[in-house]
């Protein structure tokens, strides 16, 4: 049975994202550096437990020199069971004899704290340079439409074709920033012509406030069971990112009302609205 991938994660993609982000840190330094190791088609990193408390970890990489940070996945430490000091999360989506360094983010119940950048780990095996592991959009781009608060795809967009387990596992998201935070929103189709009704995705605090619509990416979840009826997920795992363009939109941002202010007032009755 396919299982349903959450709709809505929070995560930080880009680097201006990350340093947006309300961290702390343990007195004036970040937490404990990953331990990193490579091995023959995949680099392992151990992530010291902080707390017993933790909700879930984001994991984020870079290469040397290069400030853009790609947001890997998630681990979820009470779907582990784990008595041991460290979390593991290994990384499949590395390119031979590429330089990585890793990062790793808690959140626990009094806000974010982040670890320092591990030291830089070289893959011995992978991909290659050549293979295909995240989304080619070719001409592909958005088209935004300002009366439906929608966007159309228009062209193609090519699935990774390198990972073996792509057609099976992993679904579509979008990306989609505010000012504050990054939420990913599992699509339906991303097929040519296919529409992307936004209100239908968008919680309310991406709404009354410019977004940005980053790109594509795609995700898979490892569960504790895959077998049970409701599985707990363990792991998230996230392809590279695939910028996308918006037709009449440089900059990819525009506010989402939301309600249309022509309609007249306000007489909803959902508690999700009251502040």
């Amino acid at each position: 049975m396919k299982k349903t991938f959450i709709s809505i994660f929070i995560i930080s993609l880009l680097s201006i994202t990350l340093l947006s982000c309300n961290f702390q840190f343990s007195g004036s330094s970040m937490l404990t550096k990953p331990d990193v190791e490579a091995s023959r088609n995949h680099i392992t990193i151990s992530i010291p437990l902080q707390s017993a408390d933790t909700s879930y970890i984001n994991l984020y990489r870079k290469v040397p020199n290069d400030e853009t940070i790609v947001s890997l996945g998630i681990i979820y430490p009470s779907a582990l069971n784990s008595t041991a000091n460290a979390y593991i999360y290994t990384d499949y989506l590395i390119t031979k004899d590429t330089t990585y360094l890793y990062q790793a983010r808690y959140k626990e119940s009094d806000g974010y704290y982040i670890t320092e950048w591990s030291n830089e780990i070289t893959a011995v095996d992978g991909y290659s340079i050549n293979d295909s592991i995240t989304y080619n959009k070719g001409s592909a781009f958005f088209v935004y439409d300002e009366d439906e608060y929608s966007l159309k795809i228009i062209g193609t967009i090519s699935a990774p074709t390198s990972i073996a387990d792509f057609e099976d596992n992993y679904k579509p998201m979008l990306i989609v920033n505010t000012s504050t935070e990054s939420q990913l929103f599992e699509l339906a189709s991303i097929a040519d012509s296919t529409t992307i009704p936004l209100k239908n995705y968008l919680p309310l605090n991406f709404l009354d406030t410019p977004i940005t619509i980053v790109g594509i990416t795609a995700g898979k979840q490892e569960y504790v069971d895959p077998e049970a009826s409701e599985p707990v997920t363990k792991y998230i795992y996230w392809i590279e990112p695939t910028e996308m363009t918006i037709r009449g939109y440089s900059d990819k941002t525009f506010v989402i009302p939301s309600t249309d202010t022509a309609a007249g007032f306000d007489y909803s009755h959902n508690i999700n609205n009251i502040n």
